[in-house]
């Protein structure tokens, strides 16, 4: 399952990579607890997305992700 966060306040920002999958890790395990049947999916992709418009143009940066196994939550 991919989940797409569209300009989220809470992008990871550490510089210690370790505390970013951890938090990543935790955004996944409360989405596969909120599914009725969370056991239908292999793994979770958590993306962060910024999105802005410039000059009339839609622009969008990838700026965290991760893909999370579901045996890892």
């Amino acid at each position: 399952m991919t989940v797409c966060l569209i300009n989220s306040s809470k992008v990871p920002k550490s510089s210690n990579p370790a505390e970013d999958g951890k938090q990543l890790k935790g955004i996944a395990s409360s989405i596969k607890n909120s599914l009725a049947n969370p056991q239908k999916y292999n793994s979770f992709y958590i993306i962060f997305v910024k999105k802005e418009n410039v000059n009339g143009e839609e622009i969008k940066v990838h700026s965290a992700g991760m893909e999370i196994p579901s045996s890892a939550l």
